[in-house]
């Protein structure tokens, strides 16, 4: 319970530090410039995605050191890496919303026909890559939440022998 604790109050500590009083806000924004189009988010929202983060950060490392043996601290990462691939997967619906946005373009006023597309090309395909990298991850995540859960359940039968 007390790793718990004072995990959070680092938590806190460091979003403090990084958006200040103003960050833990509802009314608070960030403000995003893609070309012509803005992308408002709420700073809530990249506070939750941090905590959530440096949760599964030190309960990772807190459960990797111990081999698994405290089945609390199993537990707290298994949530965390549940709230994580939550998280992952409101970033992803960001991305393709991104990605919807960049195949959408429209230059105006008209120039000429020999236009260089190479950039939206980039830009496009670099959020794919995003978009796959961010699947995969939250893929891996879940394997890794199964194998925390089988680990977690051999040690509990272990602990009641």
């Amino acid at each position: 319970m007390l790793w718990l604790l004072g995990t959070l109050v680092v938590v806190l500590i460091v979003n403090l530090l990084i958006f200040g009083i103003e960050g833990l806000k509802d009314s608070s924004q960030l403000d995003i410039n893609v070309h012509d189009t803005y992308f408002v988010f709420a700073n809530i929202h990249l506070v939750l995605l941090l905590s959530v983060s440096a949760l599964f950060l030190i309960y990772l490392l807190r459960t990797i050191a111990r081999n698994f043996k405290n089945i609390a601290a199993n537990l707290v990462l298994m949530i965390s890496t549940l709230l994580l691939i939550t998280a992952l997967l409101g970033v992803s619906s960001i991305v393709e919303s991104l990605m919807e946005e960049t195949t959408s373009w429209t230059v105006y006023p008209p120039l000429e026909t020999g236009i260089d597309q190479t950039e939206t090309e980039y830009v496009d395909t670099n959020l794919h890559l995003l978009s796959r990298v961010l699947f995969y991850t939250q893929i891996a995540l879940f394997l890794f939440f199964l194998f925390c859960g089988y680990k977690t359940r051999r040690n509990y039968k272990r602990s009641l022998n």
